[in-house]
């Protein structure tokens, strides 16, 4: 399982630093730094628990006519 919360832990140490050079080219480059931040864990803990699914279920879903992509 994904831990969200201590994933990111050590790539936050350089926020200060990012942050700084991040001033040097406006705005945008911040808003993609926090668009970032708040992304990555989202999109981790989506495909962890849609991998944690159990086939039983995915076999219920199959027969009771949902396609498979």
């Amino acid at each position: 399982m994904v831990r969200v919360i201590g994933a990111g832990a050590e790539g936050r140490r350089l926020y200060p630093a990012l942050l700084l050079l991040a001033s040097v080219f406006g705005h945008g480059s911040k808003i993609s730094l926090v668009a970032a931040d708040a992304l990555f864990p989202i999109l981790l803990s989506t495909y962890d628990g849609a991998s944690m699914v159990e086939q039983k279920l995915i076999w219920s879903a199959m027969a009771a006519g949902t396609p498979r992509p």
